[in-house]
């Protein structure tokens, strides 16, 4: 399996976790058939261009987290900046589990890990995310989004933007545990 085929379907597995995640935590204008049909439509045009235009850059990627935030803005009901909030949250519990798996993955490297490998481990640790995220996400985000204004929620979600920026943009190499520790 290629590295970027190994890429793209780890890609997918986080795009799936981040609209469960999303979906249960926040509340949705629309159907959940809906919802989730807008978010397969806009991948499926995100892998088109990366895959067609060649565009494998990790910078890209970081780019590819901030396209889905218009959709989450418009098909779900909450405040502007607590739906920002989420978003950069979820991608970053998201991608701090996927390099965390990577770091378990990386000790047994020397032993010659097999691309399935790697790719079961992000399967496996995600799991175990859906499993915490169902049993206490919406209260403990409905519980959060309760409190606070507008322009709260705008300092928290300006938070949350920076420092998922941080991760591609700056270049900023956290491990999986540097990474569970920031958040």
């Amino acid at each position: 399996m290629s590295t970027e085929l190994e890429w793209i379907i780890a890609n997918q597995i986080v795009l799936a976790i981040n609209v469960i995640t999303l979906h249960i935590a926040l509340h949705r204008r629309y159907s959940l058939r809906f919802s989730v049909g807008m978010f397969v439509l806009l991948d499926l045009v995100l892998i088109v261009l990366i895959r067609f235009a060649g565009l494998t850059s990790v910078l890209l990627r970081g780019v590819v987290g901030f396209a889905f935030l218009p959709l989450v803005i418009w098909l779900f009901r909450e405040l502007l900046f607590q739906k920002v909030f989420a978003v950069f949250l979820v991608l970053q519990l998201t991608v701090g589990i996927s390099w965390l798996a990577g770091d378990f993955v990386g000790l047994f490297e020397q032993h010659g890990a097999m691309p399935a490998f790697r790719l079961l481990t992000v399967v496996l640790f995600m799991a175990v995310y859906c499993f915490f995220l169902f049993k206490f996400g919406r209260g403990f985000l409905s519980k959060l989004f309760e409190h606070g204004r507008q322009a709260e929620w705008s300092l928290y979600s300006l938070g949350a933007v920076f420092s998922y920026a941080a991760m591609y943009f700056f270049d900023i190499k956290f491990s999986g545990i540097e990474h569970a520790l920031l958040l």
